[in-house]
């Protein structure tokens, strides 16, 4: 596709922005920018500034320009390949940005949901040991329930390191035995 013309003058493209725009997070951010008060008078100022300083310049630049031609465009070049790269090695980036928004809070809320989950596990056990007591004494109910409750929690703590520490165990046997093998 040609560079789309403006009076007479060729606007040149880059791949490498081109590449980088297409990125969900940097297009939202660029378009967030855009309609921010802020941003456009930003453009605006920048705008301006182009058009009274540098756009005089330009015809002076054009036969420099065409000396460093072909080092920009193999820049440009490399920058879109090393781009292609990331896309390869980290598909995240393609990603829409509300997804990863809705991950990222997620990941930040985790501690809290496990936070909950361990405390409504607590709660549900000591309920369950204290309607198992006998509730003639409440000091004597209550004590018996916390005992037994944390008797329980501790077993199942033991329980869940055993079977993991012994996953790792079988794991490490492995390693060793391929080592000594090799």
């Amino acid at each position: 596709m040609p560079a789309p013309q403006v009076n007479g003058d060729v606007a040149h493209t880059s791949a490498f922005v081109e590449h980088l725009v297409s990125y969900p997070v940097i297009n939202d951010s660029v378009e967030a920018f855009k309609a921010n008060p802020y941003g456009q008078r930003s453009i605006e100022v920048s705008t301006s500034v182009y058009q009274k300083f540098a756009a005089p310049a330009v015809p002076y630049l054009a036969r420099p320009f065409e000396i460093v031609k072909p080092y920009v465009k193999a820049a440009d070049d490399l920058g879109d390949r090393l781009l292609c790269i990331v896309d390869e090695k980290f598909p995240a980036v393609k990603t829409p940005t509300s997804d990863l928004i809705d991950g990222a809070r997620a990941l930040v809320s985790l501690p809290i949901t496990i936070g909950s989950a361990g405390k409504e596990h607590v709660i549900s056990t000591y309920s369950a040991e204290y309607k198992k007591c006998d509730n003639n004494n409440r000091i004597t109910t209550v004590t018996k329930a916390g005992v037994t409750t944390t008797l329980v929690l501790t077993a199942e703590t033991i329980t869940f390191l055993s079977n993991y520490l012994g996953s790792k165990k079988d794991d490490v046997k492995q390693v060793a035995n391929d080592r000594a093998n090799n």
